[in-house]
């Protein structure tokens, strides 16, 4: 709810900006702007996927790597803060990872919060970071639980918050938690569950159906 809510006040700021001045009260204005930016945050993805080399790399004393700036031919220049809710993967290994040793020139994925602001370059806050990804390999994807239905065959139909996928889970799925030694099943997985999923097989359709290879349950930050 924190998350949402602090999500809708940067939209509604962003808003703000672009709003011709009316003759109105303050108070109307507000209560438009803010209904607008709810509708905005309901309509955006859960994330958005970006791809670049790391050109500097911003620390505080106390907080360590606050922040970095990236460069893309594709996406463009783009600062993404950091925070310890920040997920860190090593893409080859398929476990955690961390922003230990991270450098100046390393090419790293992403996937990020849709809300930007309107600096150059655009500001906004990382979700998940993806290193070591070998070439010509998918990155796994990062997804939130919506709907989680056991079938009678025994697998389990998750659908994702933005409706675009659902995955198909069973005993062959491989199922592994964030840092941490603790066993996962698929009754741990529920609505709400932040997943990092790896695949490659994708049914035609829509919502396309991904049968994953692995699964990797995600810490809860609400």
């Amino acid at each position: 709810m924190i998350k949402k809510l602090g999500a809708i006040l940067l939209a509604s700021a962003l808003i703000f900006q672009c709003t011709t001045p009316v003759m109105a009260k303050e108070t109307n204005v507000e209560m438009i702007n803010m209904n607008q930016a709810s509708e905005i945050v309901n309509t955006l993805p859960t994330s958005q996927l970006y791809y670049g080399t790391i050109t500097a790399i911003q620390k505080d004393k106390k907080q360590g790597i606050t922040s970095i700036t990236t460069k893309s031919k594709q996406y463009g220049e783009m600062i993404f803060h950091l925070s310890k809710t920040t997920v860190w993967i090593d893409g080859k290994n398929r476990i955690a990872s961390s922003s230990s040793n991270l450098k100046v020139g390393e090419s790293i994925y992403l996937f990020h919060s849709p809300i930007t602001t309107r600096s150059l370059p655009p500001q906004t806050s990382a979700f998940v970071v993806i290193r070591n990804i070998p070439q010509d390999t998918m990155c796994p994807q990062y997804v939130i639980v919506d709907t989680v239905e056991k079938q009678k065959d025994g697998r389990l139909q998750i659908t994702t918050k933005d409706g675009e996928m659902i995955l198909l889970l069973d005993e062959q799925t491989s199922l592994t938690p964030y840092r941490t030694k603790n066993i996962v099943g698929l009754d741990d997985i529920k609505q709400g569950d932040r997943l990092l999923v790896w695949y490659s097989i994708v049914g035609i359709s829509y919502p396309a159906k991904v049968y994953p290879e692995q699964v990797m349950l995600l810490p809860n930050i609400n």
